[in-house]
């Protein structure tokens, strides 16, 4: 799973910020439009993301505020066939009470008419496909919450305390566990937990424990369930929350398994993915599945231990690093023709975050595809391929077989001589270099320096 926060009411660079929130969603196959913001201005920076609005499957708007409904006139105009799905009990009606008059802060007039051939209004539970959801509030009485927020709707001259039947949890039955999105959790965010675990009566009784490597900002008293004036901590002690947005959160509801967590890094624009992390020994299960031969898994090694110790330069984190760089080349050893190709779909099915997918596809760029990197950490796989190649290549020719004793001079000889190692692409490696704003030889020398830490893994301690 992948989500991009597209618009939210704060941002610390040129993408634009506004009242208003839009997130967009990576699911298997699916691309997923959650709310649209106040005017439209999610779209702008959905570009500079590299988000194509057009190929989004469906939208789904979570309540009947304008803060959240009015920008989707601006994604109806550039994609012209995803439906949105929102409640039945949507209506242009939504006001909040101040002082002795009402403000109106419900969809904008005319909209939900304007654009009736795109909005589909469901009832209960739907499944708008396999394994996603949305849920409506089944909890009694939250008209009461209404009125302690002030939230009010009309109806034929009549003011009524809101009970938020509008309002909808997006929910993900993954195959390891439950993700559930909700936009404001008007509704209480200790009912909506509990209304998804009852829908849900077969999943375990557990909620992650597993914090997200980094947070995207602190925890407020009563953020989460603002109109019961809790917080997540406060209703479940044991829960892991993460909130992606100043005004939005997203909790994982999950069996227990070791090395499982949600982990949350950032583009170059310094806007939050959140990422699902894939256990290093899932990893390895995986490549050696699809790879046998000891040359192509100790490639896959080396590579994993350059990648971590670039991480940990970077202060990122190792194990992402690491189990990106362990399956790059997945399909190599049983599917050369489609490498890359083939790897993607293994992967996908198997329903491993998108992240590591690109990452995968990034170390092709130019060979065999043409996904060019952006990331630090796919910059970094796309350089030390080939390095790390040439680096083995070096170690093997020498007395000790070993990169212990390694010199970057040494590296850099061999680099220069075109016969030696002839299949390492050089240019592939100046140009990754150039990408990550580093000399070439520093390149060379951390590459080294990784290997060095991981020479008893990676079986280049030779006979030293």
């Amino acid at each position: 799973m992948l989500v991009k926060v597209l618009i939210d009411n704060i941002s610390k660079n040129e993408l634009l910020c506004e009242w208003g929130l839009s997130v967009y969603i990576e699911y298997r196959d699916k691309k997923i439009l959650l709310d649209g913001g106040t005017s439209g201005a999610f779209a702008r920076n959905a570009r500079m993301m590299g988000v194509d609005l057009n190929a989004i499957d469906f939208g789904v708007l979570s309540h009947a505020h304008y803060d959240h409904a009015d920008g989707l006139a601006a994604f109806f105009e550039e994609n012209d066939h995803a439906p949105v799905y929102l409640r039945a009990g949507s209506e242009e009606n939504c006001f909040k009470k101040e002082g002795t008059g009402y403000k109106y802060i419900g969809i904008r007039e005319g909209f939900l008419e304007e654009y009736a051939d795109r909005l589909k209004y469901v009832e209960g539970d739907v499944e708008l496909a396999p394994g996603v959801y949305l849920l409506p509030h089944k909890t009694e009485g939250l008209e009461k919450l209404g009125e302690k927020a002030h939230m009010y709707r009309e109806a034929e001259g009549l003011w009524s305390p809101d009970a938020f039947t509008h309002e909808q949890s997006l929910v993900f039955d993954t195959s390891r566990g439950l993700v559930i999105f909700n936009s404001c959790s008007h509704g209480g965010a200790d009912n909506i937990i509990r209304e998804v675990g009852e829908t849900f009566p077969e999943k375990p009784d557990c909620i992650s424990k597993n914090p997200p490597t980094k947070t995207s900002g602190r925890w407020r008293s009563g953020f989460a369930g603002q109109e019961s004036g809790k917080s997540i901590p406060d209703i479940v002690p044991e829960t892991a929350p993460w909130r992606f947005s100043r005004r939005s959160w997203a909790i994982r509801w999950k069996p227990s398994i070791p090395g499982l967590q949600l982990m949350i890094c950032e583009t170059k624009r310094k806007k939050v993915i959140y990422m699902e992390k894939l256990a290093r020994e899932d990893a390895w299960s995986l490549l050696t599945e699809y790879t046998e031969t000891p040359a192509l898994q100790q490639h896959a090694l080396m590579v994993e231990a350059v990648m971590r110790h670039f991480a940990k330069l970077a202060g990122e984190d190792e194990e992402v690093w690491g189990v990106a760089g362990l399956l790059h080349d997945l399909d190599y050893e049983k599917y050369p023709e489609e490498h890359c190709k083939k790897a993607t779909e293994i992967m996908e099915e198997k329903g491993i975050d998108p992240v590591y997918i690109r990452a995968m596809n990034c170390h092709g760029y130019g060979i065999c595809t043409d996904v060019k990197p952006e990331s630090a950490m796919e910059k970094t796989l796309y350089t030390v391929d080939e390095l790390t190649g040439l680096i083995h290549a070096a170690c093997l020719m020498r007395p000790s077989k070993s990169v212990l004793d390694l010199e970057l001079k040494s590296l850099k000889k061999k680099f220069k001589s075109k016969s030696f190692a002839a299949g390492v692409n050089r240019d592939v490696i100046r140009q990754g270099s150039e990408m990550l704003g580093m000399e070439l030889d520093d390149v060379m020398r951390e590459s080294i320096e990784g290997l060095k830490e991981s020479a008893d893994i990676t079986g280049l301690r030779g006979n030293l």
